[in-house]
């Protein structure tokens, strides 16, 4: 003789095996994740377009960067902002005047290393008409120095230098081109 559950036995049954099916339903992997709408690569990166960073020291401003595009890329150990369209940056006196200006088509600055590589159509120019242009120039912030070893022209109101390689004190006041090109003026030499 077959019994029958009552009307009431078998409600209970089914809602646990409902239950039971969807325990096991909600345990699959097909949860949202965010990577699986946004690029593993882009996520540890900020966007900042139209950017202007000021620099100061003893409450006095000495660098003030302009770009229209910021990427700063947060690694571990490896920290950098990346201005991928391009860089103007002006050089400060401690009276607030400018003394120099540099524009490049690309710029990345490392935290961890404290150094600064420009590159691509890279000018730095002084209020005192000094100019140099490069396709590179790579900035030790540590040791306040700057160095390349690419091509680079340094013109001056009295002269015209080329060479490749270029070693000089971050602010430019002390400078040489390792392999300079052309003809050079030499001052006080005696013939």
């Amino acid at each position: 003789m077959i019994k029958f559950l009552n009307t009431k036995a078998m409600y209970y049954w089914f809602v646990s095996l409902l239950l039971v099916t969807s325990m096991f339903y909600s345990c699959s992997d097909n949860s949202y994740y965010a990577g699986d709408t946004i690029p593993r690569d882009l996520v540890n990166i900020e966007r900042v377009d139209s950017v202007t960073i000021t620099y100061s020291d003893s409450a006095k401003v000495q660098v003030i960067i302009t770009a229209p595009l910021l990427l700063r890329h947060i690694e571990f150990n490896n920290n950098r902002q990346e201005f991928t369209e391009g860089v103007h940056v002006k050089f400060l006196n401690e009276d607030g005047s400018m003394n120099g200006t540099l524009e490049a088509e690309y710029a990345i600055r490392y935290e961890a290393k404290q150094g600064v590589i420009v590159q691509n159509n890279v000018v730095w120019s002084s209020i005192d008409g000094k100019r140099l242009e490069s396709e590179e120039l790579i900035w030790d912030e540590k040791n306040k120095k700057i160095h390349t070893q690419k091509l680079v022209r340094i013109v001056t109101p009295t002269e015209n230098v080329y060479g490749y390689g270029l070693e000089a004190d971050q602010d430019f006041s002390n400078w040489r081109i390792l392999a300079p090109l052309g003809d050079l003026s030499v001052p006080n030499l005696k013939d």
